[in-house]
C-alpha cells in the first residue's frame, strides 16, 4: 500500500512521460522504494529536496527518497559517508 508521498509521485509520474535520451540540464529521479522514475530540467536543490520542471509543471521531490541520474545531480552525502568517508 502507497503513502501519501508514494501515491502523489506515482500518479504524476503517471502523467509524466519519461524521456528515453537525456538533454542538457535533464535529470532522471527514481524512487528508493519502486521502480517509478520522473524525468525533468534541473530547476534547483532547496530544503533538501530537487526542484525539476517537467511537462505537469515544477516538482520538488525530496532527495531522501530518490536516486538521481544525468550530469546536473547533485552528490549528497548521508551522515554515514560522512564518517565513513
Amino acid at each position: 500500500m502507497l503513502n501519501g508521498f508514494h501515491r502523489t509521485v506515482a500518479v504524476l509520474a503517471s502523467a509524466i512521460v519519461v524521456a528515453g535520451s537525456a538533454n542538457a540540464g535533464e535529470i532522471a529521479l527514481t524512487l528508493t522504494s519502486s521502480d517509478i522514475t520522473i524525468s525533468g530540467e534541473f530547476v534547483g536543490f532547496k530544503d533538501a529536496a530537487y526542484i525539476i520542471r517537467t511537462s505537469s509543471g515544477e516538482l520538488h521531490i525530496p532527495a531522501i527518497h530518490v536516486s538521481c541520474e544525468g550530469a546536473d545531480c547533485l552528490n549528497i552525502l548521508t551522515d554515514a559517508d560522512r564518517v565513513s568517508g
